[in-house]
Formats: C-alpha cells, structure tokens, sequence
C-alpha cells in the first residue's frame, strides 16, 4: 500500500538515467527518440528535488478500476506535476483532485503537456481554486478500457 505522503529519493531510481543523469552513450539514439525524454530531461532537476504526495486514497495494488492522481512538488521552484492515471473503465470520464501545498493567494498557471509538440494554453487559476475545487482531468473516450495518463504542469505566475 501507499502511503498519503512519499519522499522522492532519486536513489530508487538510479537506474533510469533520465531522472538522475545524462543519458549514458549507449542508450542515447534508442531514448531521444521517445517523445517524452526531453521533457524528462529538462525537469530532472524538479523531479530530484521533489516531494509526492497521493491525491487519492491508499489502495491495494492488485485494485484496478478508477484512477490514480499523484502530485509532485518542487520546493524550490513552486512548480507542480500532476499526474492522473486512469485504469479500466468504469464509466467516469473525468476526475477531481483538489492540490495540496498552494499557497492560497498566488494565481497559477496550469498547462496540459502533451509529447507531440503541441502547445497547450494555460489557464489561470488561484492556489485557492486549485486547492480547495480541485484540477479536473477528463479522459477522452478512446482512452477507456486501458491504463492511461495524464501530465498537467502548476506553477506561479
């Protein structure tokens, strides 16, 4: 089971490169085409220096309906990553997840990466809209009946 708060260690992921370091020579061809690995690369940083915390209730692993919603947190940046996983279909198409650690008076921008080089626009929203109605992360039909993510970037103005 998890836990409601997690500490991210980047030692547990010593093994994925793109996470603590540049990617070893032997790998490099095979990782920079995947679409994802410069975003990766560029918030490595953020992610070596975050905290997580669980926008849902602990749940047994072997759980497989509904989602999933996490949130990393760089301290230091005040910069958000939402990531919201959607496991079997259960008929919802969409969630809520009210974000934790925004300081209330600060207005944010939220942001919908995509890997396919498109620009999403951001909205702006108060830390306290985000904290206490929440992000929403709808599914699009034709991710239903498969494990699927979404990625929505917070940070400050």
């Amino acid at each position: 089971l998890l836990t409601k708060k997690h500490i991210i260690n980047p030692a547990p992921f010593k093994s994925l490169s793109i996470f603590t370091k540049e990617i070893p020579n032997e790998h490099r061809n095979k990782y920079q085409k995947l679409p994802y690995t410069a975003y990766y690369a560029a918030n490595r940083a953020s992610f070596q220096r975050s905290e997580a915390t669980l926008l849902t209730p602990p749940q047994s692993i072997d759980h497989r309906h509904g989602t999933i919603g996490f949130q990393i947190t760089d301290p230091v940046l005040d910069k958000h990553f939402i990531f919201a996983f959607y496991r079997d279909c259960d008929g919802m198409t969409g969630t809520v997840f009210p974000l934790q650690g925004l300081c209330p008076e600060k207005q944010y921008r939220v942001r919908k990466v995509t890997f396919d080089g498109a620009e999403e626009a951001c909205q702006k929203y108060s830390g306290a809209e985000l904290s206490y109605d929440g992000l929403e992360f709808v599914f699009e039909i034709e991710q239903h009946g498969d494990f699927k993510a979404i990625l929505m970037e917070v940070f400050p103005e």
